[in-house]
């Protein structure tokens, strides 16, 4: 009898299983064939459909198996080349492996996998199958094989392929591109658009104070600017600094009408609630956001495996928003270990705190040891002017001082960067060796950060610019959970400022002083 089933109807039932968290329903092309009643092209057609779509690759010539929309199921076969091909193809969809970069070289792999010369060709030929690695004279590469070459970015400008950048507000715009914290997700992001001859349009969701930008500003002038860009237009990219997520829906509800990926760069990490199930189950929205827990967790992690269990922080109600938040945040997590680590707090910060100089190098320690006619902070000099600055030093900053006395902390763990480079200064300068003395930890890894030997967790930011970059060049696919959520990975950027608790008699008696 001749079946009412067509390739794409077929290919479309595989996908809706698949897209809802079920297991690949066929493990080859001729079970497929003999389900419907088609025949095996029909078959091999409507698994085409799903190969192109990245949802499945080709095993052994008859046999399929599901890529990174189904990873908790088995492949149908488990040969060498089937393990290190599911392997380098979940480190090139996380990002390990950077589109259009060269792979390492076939002995890399042969010696990594303990498997032979052919086996790594056979892996990357189902690879390339998949339209995730293409071959350049005799290197692999990450990546499908680029359809323009890289003369295309020499093209006039209104004929190149457009994503959009919307911002809040004109200062928010500016922010964007020179606040340090998320400057390392902008620099990958473009850097990736760019090198593919593709260019980012900025637009604001306020109306533009500065005329003189001539940007795009409001609902109507964006979306009508989106449609002018017609066939080049690829999606969308905003961060969450003003207004806040629930501003942000609306907008979003308008622009993945184009059906065209729409990404939220939840750099605060506020924004849980902005999830695909809150629009209708776009497959077109995206959140690549900043994990807090996560950074948090791993910086516990060292600070235990240091052997500490004492952690001061200071100046956690800096403003009603990130601080407080990380602070609770801090507490909670440390509370729930095996070995549980106490968190000391204290919510205010010392006149000397300002945030106008927060660029300078030495601001609080250099202005104290101006007014004590110090030179160098740092260099032993006139007995007596040494005595007046570190006198100043802790006159200035009573409630950290009061703090790390009753805490009896071994870790000051800084809530930023910034933070941190000030209160490094200050224990400097009065003689407190870091870690020796007192271990410190901080946040954010900034670029600046790494001139100052201080312990810092990066966010992850790199990767995330990465990725939101390659779901609007469409070349890879790219993994996120069934909310669209993509987290960062964090991790520690290690500086030495983390060892193993010091001599908390010494710092205690500097402090009394």
């Amino acid at each position: 009898m001749p079946s009412n089933h067509g390739y794409r109807s077929i290919a479309a039932g595989i996908e809706r299983s698949l897209a809802d968290g079920g297991a690949l329903p066929f493990d080859s092309v001729p079970r497929i064939a003999s389900h419907f009643g088609v025949s095996y092209a029909t078959g091999w057609r409507a698994v085409e459909i799903l190969r192109h779509k990245g949802m499945v690759i080709s095993v052994r010539g008859r046999g399929i198996a599901a890529t990174h929309r189904n990873e908790n199921q088995s492949p149908a076969f488990s040969s060498p080349a089937d393990r290190l091909c599911n392997a380098v193809r979940g480190e090139v969809l996380s990002g390990v492996y950077k589109s259009g970069k060269p792979f390492p070289k076939i002995r890399h792999f042969m010696g990594s996998h303990s498997v032979s010369a052919p086996t790594v060709t056979r892996a990357f030929l189902r690879l390339a199958d998949a339209g995730l690695a293409h071959k350049q004279r005799n290197r692999w590469i990450a990546g499908p094989r680029p359809a323009l070459k890289h003369a295309s970015a020499r093209m006039a400008s209104q004929l190149l392929p457009a994503a959009v950048a919307l911002y809040g507000s004109t200062p928010a715009w500016t922010f964007g591109f020179a606040d340090p914290f998320v400057n390392t997700f902008f620099s990958s992001f473009s850097s990736e658009l760019l090198g593919r001859g593709i260019i980012l349009s900025p637009c604001l969701r306020e109306q533009d104070w500065q005329k003189g930008l001539a940007l795009p500003a409001g609902r109507d002038e964006v979306i009508g600017h989106i449609r002018s860009l017609g066939d080049r237009y690829l999606g969308t990219i905003t961060m969450s600094v003003d207004p806040g997520p629930d501003d942000l829906a609306g907008w979003f509800d308008a622009l993945l009408r184009f059906d065209k990926p729409v990404i939220y760069f939840d750099q605060a990490d506020k924004g849980a609630g902005l999830t695909r199930r809150r629009f209708a189950g776009s497959q077109h929205y995206y959140r690549v956001h900043q994990d807090e827990c996560s950074g948090i967790t791993a910086a516990l992690d060292e600070c235990a495996r240091n052997g500490h269990r004492r952690i001061a922080i200071h100046g956690s109600a800096l403003d009603k928003g990130w601080t407080p938040r990380r602070t609770r945040a801090f507490v909670d997590l440390a509370a729930r270990r095996s070995l549980p680590i106490h968190v000391f707090s204290d919510p205010q910060l010392e006149p000397w705190w300002d945030f106008t100089d927060r660029f300078a190098m030495y601001t609080f320690v250099s202005k104290a040891a101006e007014k004590s006619g110090i030179d160098d902070p740092f260099r032993a000099g006139n007995p007596e002017s040494l005595r007046r600055f570190r006198n100043l030093l802790i006159e200035q900053a009573s409630l950290l001082v009061s703090l790390l006395l009753d805490s009896k902390a071994t870790v000051l763990a800084c809530l930023n960067d910034r933070m941190a480079r000030e209160y490094y200064f200050w224990l400097k300068a009065l003689g407190i060796q870091v870690p020796a003395d007192m271990s410190m930890l901080s946040f954010d890894n900034i670029p600046e950060a790494s001139m100052f030997p201080i312990s810092t967790i990066d966010w992850g930011f790199e990767r995330l610019g990465y990725l939101a970059a390659h779901i609007l060049i469409d070349d890879v696919p790219v993994k996120t959970d069934m909310h669209g959520n993509i987290p960062g990975e964090c991790r520690m950027a290690d500086r030495g400022s983390i060892g193993k608790p010091g001599d908390g008699a010494k710092a205690a008696k500097i402090l009394r002083r």
